[in-house]
């Protein structure tokens, strides 16, 4: 199984990738070149959101991959820092929708540091991705402590504590009735 993965990686990050960016690179020139209608102008402006998206698709799924087929390393991880990694990866489409990012004194948690990374640079980027038209994104991260005795799951412990951590936006937001689905791996709603 490790075999068939690592090779469906190979696969994924360069038989997959390489043809894409050739896409999105031979488009960018034909799209740059300015003799073009507005319609056509549009299509080659279709074609590079599709191939970005793809390219988001890939990448999302060699970090699926990696993540479920390596054991997990569990150490303390500053939130703080995570935020401005997932910003720095997210650089070019913060700038281009002039998001806002906010948030201070994050505490450090006990944690697996790339898939922390990989959850806060995915809510940014659908915060980003799904805001409401004509209004710039605003995502607000915050976090307190939570007594275990007020937490309602099974595996909450009544002697600690434990970190809540809140991230907001002001985006579109999802319906209720999809609440225990939208962690579901690769569930677009």
């Amino acid at each position: 199984m490790n075999a068939e993965l690592a090779s469906f990686s190979y696969v994924a990050s360069h038989d997959l990738q390489e043809p894409l960016r050739k896409i999105q690179t031979f488009s960018k020139y034909i799209s740059e070149a300015g003799k073009l209608s507005e319609k056509t102008q549009g299509y080659f402006n279709r074609i590079i959101a599709a191939s970005e998206r793809m390219q988001n698709l890939i990448v999302s799924l060699l970090d699926f991959l990696h993540t479920s087929s390596t054991k997990l390393k569990f150490e303390p991880c500053n939130l703080n820092t995570i935020i401005e990694e997932a910003k720095d990866n997210l650089q070019l489409s913060i700038n281009e929708k002039q998001a806002v990012v906010d948030y201070e004194n994050l505490p450090t948690v006990n944690g697996s540091h790339i898939q922390l990374l990989q959850l806060f640079t995915n809510l940014i980027d659908n915060a980003i991705k799904y805001r409401r038209p004509h209004i710039t994104p605003y995502i607000k991260i915050s976090a307190s402590i939570v007594k275990g005795n007020n937490i309602a799951h099974s595996s909450a412990d009544n002697r600690i504590d434990y970190h809540k951590i809140i991230l907001a936006d002001n985006g579109i937001g999802f319906r209720e009735e999809y609440e225990s689905k939208i962690f579901e791996v690769f569930q677009r709603l």
